[in-house]
């Protein structure tokens, strides 16, 4: 089988995103996130890469804002794993702000958890999470000649290092941590966007109206999104930290932003050769997903 067609820093057991800040030290640079201090106010949004980030991002920016609009940055400017010492410094420091990581719970700002800080944790199908992430590096040209099976035989659900130690450890981590985090599934935000944003602005202690609630859900709706990345956000950190990484090839972050379409992709047999290793590896978790 062919491999990622890009080296990948390791660490803890986990793949790491080839980002500049941990190229060097990637120990050194997890120690840094561990032990920085956000401020109380900021809101740290967690996923597994492909889950939702952007999306759920922008939501909570609009609620923190009292605004249904775009912010000119995008979400790069404030995911932890890519910032300069001296970026991560200033943007631990902003008040009323998303901050955002894909690290797991071992390795969060262990100052805002222990006081308790705000942290929504995004819970997607894996099955969607894998054919995301097949995507959204094959754009980038990390995936060259090999078929979606085999990337998930790989990079998935082998023995292997996988990216941030894999889905299912990392979910695992979350779920025993549940009382610490405010936890939104993917698939329900995408079927009652309403209602769920409804209940992140509760948690977020966030007063608004019905119509603003509507606004923000139309703004945040898929193509909306896609197209305000496309026309809005002009920062461009994406492509910076690509290149600072010395690579070319920017991966594309909206693809199309549904669920259930690995049924798309993999066969009866490949299917039920998942359910089996999900079955087995979460047997004693709980998540309440419906991995159908």
């Amino acid at each position: 089988m062919n491999k990622l067609s890009i080296e990948l820093p390791e660490c803890d057991g986990m793949l790491l995103p080839r980002v500049q800040p941990f190229l060097t030290d990637p120990g050194q640079r997890l120690r840094t996130i561990r032990d920085s201090t956000l401020d109380p106010t900021a809101v740290l949004l967690t996923t597994y890469p492909k889950s939702g980030t952007h999306w759920v991002w922008e939501i909570i920016c609009m609620l923190l804002e009292g605004k249904s609009e775009y912010i000119p940055q995008s979400r790069e400017a404030y995911y932890l794993e890519g910032l300069s010492d001296s970026d991560l410094q200033e943007v631990n420091q902003s008040k009323k702000r998303a901050l955002s990581t894909h690290l797991p719970y071992r390795w969060l700002p262990k100052r805002h958890v222990q006081n308790g800080g705000k942290i929504v944790h995004v819970i997607r199908n894996p099955k969607d999470v894998a054919v995301s992430l097949y995507y959204h590096l094959k754009s980038g040209g990390f995936v060259k000649e090999m078929d979606i099976w085999d990337f998930v035989k790989q990079r998935f659900i082998s023995k292997e290092p996988r990216l941030y130690g894999g889905w299912f450890e990392y979910e695992k981590e979350f779920a025993v941590r549940s009382d610490k985090v405010y936890s939104l599934h993917y698939e329900r935000l995408n079927k009652n966007p309403t209602t769920e944003i409804r209940k992140l602005a509760e948690y977020l202690r966030v007063n608004i109206s019905d119509d603003f609630l509507r606004d923000v859900s139309e703004k945040c709706s898929f193509q909306n999104l896609k197209e305000a990345d496309k026309t809005i956000k002009a920062d461009g950190m994406l492509k910076k930290m690509v290149q600072k990484a010395g690579r070319t090839g920017v991966p594309e972050i909206y693809r199309k932003g549904k669920s259930g379409t690995w049924k798309e992709h993999f066969t009866v047999a490949e299917n039920e050769q998942l359910d089996q290793y999900i079955a087995e590896v979460m047997q004693d978790v709980h998540l309440d997903i419906n991995f159908e």
